[in-house]
């Protein structure tokens, strides 16, 4: 080969292990958060409570204030129940869940109802997906506060199929207290039965909470990730919920970041989903979740690059890796290919894999994985073999708005 050629393969190569120093310096943020960052107990974050709420410092954020825990709910019956109760352990006083049975054939509406919840029932026959389930039922959730003379200061998001921990509440109250706006719990995925699952969990901790830590550690803003969101009434109230894509709560980040609203991830307060029980279900969540991914890089690139060029910011370089970081299977891969080809070997394929070997054995620390962990990302090929396989699927469901609940 030439010296053009080689050239030209080696900025090709440099360009292409973005992604791998974009993850690497996340990580090492993520290290840095859970040895050196402040960690916040119950007993810490109560004291912060009444510190804040008798001195006025910081915000008026106390037990007094109201938080409205919504979730979005389609066919849910078998897991509705159970969710609730989860909620209900984490609640204080002054918190009330509310489920939106949105489009629901099932007893989702009197499973919730019999757990206690505030029930919310959607009917419609076109407008079916999260996004819209969000924006109707959020505005009547902080109207019943003001009927009910209890007014909603703050207003989370919780999944239908998951569990938040019960020290969540408090933690999320300090949070407020010391001037955050918008959080996002620690979301980490059940580890689950089927091998395809257990591998999709180890990729979830990654994207849901080392990217996030990284981000808090070097000053950055999260993203959100649809399960255990929380958000100051004056956010939504400023910025209502617009976003209906099947990456909904991606694109309303987007929204808010380019906004100047930092995301804060909060340590400790853990929220977790369950992954689809079938290989059907597992991937008709990977290849929603992918589309809505893929139809939100391709419509917000272009202007983000141009905002970028015009106004260079470390918030907006930030969001820009964020987007054009591809799934970690599909990077996985990318390496694995330079591997294999002798041009691109040692600078692409070696360098790449290095920095993400760091990335993906950090995760398990990091997001408090079981060590039996490590034992499936031996199982890694197979599922980037699957993952590779679904993208003609992922590519036309990319401008798909419908909400298909995935079989667990």
């Amino acid at each position: 080969m030439n010296s053009v050629g080689c050239i030209v393969i080696f900025l090709i190569s440099v360009i292409l292990l973005i992604p791998a120093f974009y993850l690497a310096f996340l990580t090492a943020g993520a290290v840095l958060q859970r040895v050196f960052g402040p960690a916040i107990s119950v007993a810490d974050a109560n004291k912060n409570e009444l510190l804040h709420s008798s001195t006025g410092q910081g915000g008026s954020v106390g037990k007094g204030e109201h938080i409205a825990i919504v979730v979005p709910a389609h066919n849910e019956e078998l897991d509705i129940a159970s969710t609730v109760e989860s909620l209900k352990k984490a609640a204080d006083a002054n918190t009330s869940i509310h489920v939106v049975a949105d489009n629901c054939n099932d007893a989702t509406a009197a499973r919730a109802r019999e757990a206690g919840a505030v029930v919310w029932e959607r009917f419609h026959d076109t407008l079916r997906s999260k996004g819209y389930a969000l924006e109707w039922a959020i505005p009547k959730v902080l109207a019943w506060g003001d009927e009910n003379a209890t007014r909603i200061e703050f207003v989370a998001v919780v999944d239908a199929d998951a569990s938040l921990s019960e020290n969540s509440v408090p933690l999320v109250r300090a949070a407020f207290a010391n001037g955050s706006d918008v959080l996002q719990s620690e979301y980490l995925l059940n580890r689950g039965e089927h091998m395809r699952a257990r591998i999709a969990s180890i990729g979830f901790a990654a994207m849901n909470v080392v990217r996030g830590l990284g981000r808090l550690w070097w000053g950055g803003s999260d993203t959100l990730k649809g399960n255990g969101m929380w958000f100051r009434r004056s956010i939504l109230d400023k910025y209502p919920w617009r976003a209906y894509s099947l990456a909904e709560d991606f694109e309303y980040a987007i929204h808010l970041i380019r906004s100047g609203i930092r995301i804060r991830i909060l340590p400790g307060s853990i929220v977790t989903g369950a992954p689809a029980r079938s290989g059907k279900g597992l991937q008709e969540q990977r290849v929603r979740w992918e589309a809505g991914r893929l139809a939100l890089v391709t419509q917000t690139l272009p202007s983000l690059a141009a905002e970028f060029l015009k106004k260079p910011s470390l918030k907006t370089l930030d969001l820009f890796c964020e987007i054009i970081t591809p799934p970690l299977a599909l990077v996985v891969a990318l390496y694995t290919l330079a591997l294999l080809w002798e041009p691109t070997r040692y600078v692409l394929g070696l360098v790449g894999f290095v920095l993400l070997s760091f990335h993906v054995a950090a995760t398990v620390p990091l997001a408090k994985l079981p060590l039996r962990t490590f034992v499936d990302l031996c199982s890694v090929p197979f599922y980037v073999l699957w993952k590779v396989a679904l993208l003609p699927l992922v590519w036309a469901r990319r401008r798909s708005k419908t909400w298909v609940r995935a079989e667990r």
